[in-house]
């Protein structure tokens, strides 16, 4: 398959076969590889789809930035599905209202942000943090053999600031043809480090500690480091 027509995820999966020993993630004392991160982030997206996780399913990640937020929306582009930011920032009835309306799955969390979901009316939430029976889940790749560019990736709000939030659904498509084009037409080198412009990836890394690190391969390589 040409490589414009691979997902998300499979550019990713592409750069932890190129370079599983590389580091890809760094948040504060913890370090992932590549094949690390894949091997996580295949369990995670086996746990999503024994919940009912797939094409164009909603799954909410309701937590700060972190090496579990990378996981999260990894597996969950793995698992078919459209992750969904649910920001810390906004109040609960806003939280309970976009719930409602977009209907996740699952919403994974971490416990200490637990009690902000005891109001919304979700399938299972998980507490990825403190819950570690996902961790030995198996990934069906069988079941999103099919999925295209034209599935949705990610789902997310607007601020509201005109009335009623507004969700916005995106398939992988955009962000895609949006890398590929960054990649081939900027002169980034082994090393170089740029700050975090590219909408979808602003959608889910959004703190200004995170920074895409760029290694090796032109098309995508993307070493996600909190710094």
């Amino acid at each position: 398959m040409k490589i414009e027509q691979l997902c998300l995820h499979q550019l990713f999966q592409n750069q932890a076969e190129r370079s599983p020993d590389l580091v890809a993630v760094v948040d504060g004392d913890k370090v992932l590889t590549y094949a690390q991160l894949d091997q996580l982030s295949d369990a995670l997206a086996g746990y999503c789809q024994q919940q009912g996780v797939t094409f164009d399913s909603a799954v909410g990640i309701l937590m700060e930035t972190s090496v579990e937020y990378v996981i999260a929306y990894i597996a969950i582009l793995k698992a078919g599905g459209a992750y969904m930011p649910m920001d810390l920032a906004n109040p609960d009835y806003l939280l309970e209202k976009i719930s409602n309306e977009a209907e996740p799955k699952v919403i994974i969390t971490k416990s200490k942000y637990a009690n902000r979901l005891n109001q919304i009316n979700t399938n299972k939430t998980l507490n990825i943090d403190v819950e570690h029976s996902w961790k030995d889940c198996q990934y069906d790749t069988d079941a999103v053999a099919s999925l295209t560019l034209d599935n949705l990736a990610y789902i997310t709000y607007s601020s509201g600031t005109t009335g009623e939030p507004k969700g916005i659904m995106a398939p992988h498509r955009g962000a895609v043809h949006s890398y590929l084009h960054r990649y081939e037409t900027s002169s980034y080198q082994p090393g170089d480090r740029i700050a975090c412009n590219i909408f979808f990836v602003w959608e889910i890394l959004r703190s200004p500690r995170f920074y895409l690190h760029r290694h090796c391969w032109k098309q995508l390589s993307t070493q996600l480091m909190l710094i």
